[in-house]
């Protein structure tokens, strides 16, 4: 059995009220973007109480354990309608996330507030803290600094270095972006790089910023204290698609650096285990890199090459509940678990769920995608 109740707090994190009857829930999370909020309200709901950025605390439990706050949405959107002889109300929000999407970076570039050169991590939170917790670049403009509201955690410098121009940028956009430019970097070969970043509530309209570079929650892989295995004849995990895929395969690169013709320096590199597997199997590609009159970093880059285009085993599914593995109880969003599909096993990021409650019951939608890089 799974219940719900909402709280409701006004702009400044005053309480307001709690919702213990409602048509429909349904929310969703999404790790690196905005999650979002809709709540069915029966015609003789107070309206009064659901302003614009008013909060509303998803508070659940299941399976007779304790409650707790999945997340907090900020009210964006009310609508009342009328269909047939019945009134529906909707309630609308988005998670702390969509905070980071009111923003932009309204600096010239050439300023150290546009152009980023530094570990990813640091400079998400450099964004964040330029754009929400300093004065505006008009200073006669007082209403951009939140240091009341929100807050960033210290630097923890864990992650790659990134070059990034952000002038004039939606600041989720640019969060986005560089998230999405440490997953493609290589960090080493068979593994992919990992950055993403939260908007953690603090209680009474108070936000924390934070960046992670292993997982957003709490690690239930194989070898760890709580392992968590999600697999077919468990009966816990479904819709499982295992996909060896090779279609964008390059396993032989030529790396061109500086020169002319003949006195071209060319560095190769290549996968030999792929690249032999058959007559026909040699994949070949070129990277450009004649900014470079440095061997090593040519290397770098035929070796990043490879890594962005080794075949991959990829496996999708839908992780389930069973009454020994509860979702909320031993796992949740931004966790790590384990899946498996005949003889391979692959670690995941629970990074995306889509939730609804109506009538009493409750439908997890809880997909993930496990890529194991190179085999041969």
């Amino acid at each position: 059995m799974t219940n719900y109740y909402l709280v409701v707090r006004d702009r400044l994190g005053d309480y307001k009220g709690v919702l213990n009857n409602f048509a429909e829930l349904s929310y969703s999370r999404a790790e690196n973007d905005k999650g979002m909020l809709d709540v069915i309200l029966f015609p003789d709901a107070d309206m009064s109480l659901f302003q614009d950025d008013s909060l509303i605390e998803v508070h659940r439990s299941t399976g007779g354990f304790a409650t707790y706050i999945e997340d907090v949405y900020l009210i964006t959107m009310t609508t009342k309608a009328y269909s047939g002889n019945k009134i529906l109300i909707n309630i609308h929000g988005e998670n702390g996330n969509g905070i980071l999407g009111r923003r932009i970076i309204p600096y010239a570039t050439g300023t150290d507030y546009s152009d980023k050169e530094d570990l990813a991590d640091d400079v998400m939170k450099d964004i964040v803290t330029e754009n929400f917790l300093q004065d505006s670049v008009n200073q006669e403009d007082t209403t951009r600094k939140i240091t009341d509201y929100l807050t960033v955690t210290g630097k923890s410098s864990s992650s790659i270095i990134v070059c990034k121009q952000v002038s004039m940028m939606n600041v989720l956009a640019a969060l986005q972006d560089i998230a999405n430019e440490v997953k493609q970097t290589e960090v080493e070969v068979g593994s992919n790089a990992y950055l993403a970043f939260n908007m953690v509530y603090l209680g009474l309209n108070k936000f924390e910023f934070n960046t992670y570079t292993e997982m957003l929650g709490e690690n239930h892989t194989m070898g760890t204290n709580e392992p968590l295995i999600f697999a077919p004849e468990i009966g816990n995990f479904i819709d499982a698609e295992l996909t060896y895929n090779f279609i964008d395969e390059r396993n032989y690169v030529y790396c061109g650096g500086q020169g002319i013709g003949s006195e071209r320096e060319v560095i190769e590199d290549k996968v030999i285990s792929r690249s032999t597997v058959s007559p026909f199997s040699r994949r070949e590609i070129f990277v450009d890199g004649r900014e470079t009159d440095d061997v090593n970093v040519l290397a770098s880059m035929a070796k990043s090459e490879l890594y962005t285009y080794r075949a991959r085993i990829e496996l999708t599914g839908t992780l389930l509940d069973s009454p020994s593995v509860l979702y909320g109880v031993h796992y949740h969003f931004g966790d790590m678990v384990t899946i498996k599909f005949d003889d391979i096993y692959i670690d995941v990021h629970i990074d995306k769920i889509s939730i609804t409650f109506q009538n009493g019951n409750e439908k997890l939608d809880i997909k993930v995608t496990g890529t194991f890089l190179g085999y041969d």
